[in-house]
C-alpha cells in the first residue's frame, strides 16, 4: 500500500466526519489535503466500494459517511485502502 493512500483515506474521513450533514465535493477536500480531486476521487470510490460513504452526483452531490463515525474504526478504514494486489494480480 502506498502510505499517501492511507493517509488521504484518514483525511477524507475525517472531513466527512466533521460535517456530517454535508454533501463535501472532492474538489473541496482535494484543496484542503492540497493534492489532485482525481486522487480524492479514487479513494473516495474506494471507501464506497468498502461501505463506509455515500456519494451522489451532480450540482448538489457530494459525499457523505454511510454510517456514523462512532462506529468506523481506523481499522476499518486501513482494510478499505490496503493493497490487495500481489505482482498485479489481486488476491
Amino acid at each position: 500500500m502506498n502510505n499517501t493512500r492511507f493517509a488521504t483515506a484518514i483525511h477524507i474521513m475525517t472531513l466527512l466526519a466533521e460535517s456530517p450533514q454535508d454533501w463535501l465535493t472532492s474538489d473541496w477536500m482535494a484543496g484542503s489535503i492540497n493534492i489532485n480531486p482525481v486522487i480524492v476521487r479514487k479513494e473516495i470510490g474506494t471507501l464506497k466500494e468498502a461501505g463506509l460513504i455515500i456519494s451522489r452526483q451532480g450540482k448538489d452531490g457530494g459525499t457523505q459517511l454511510a454510517k456514523s463515525a462512532d462506529s468506523i474504526s481506523i481499522s476499518d478504514i486501513y482494510l478499505a485502502v490496503k493493497n490487495t494486489e500481489v505482482l498485479g494480480k489481486k488476491k
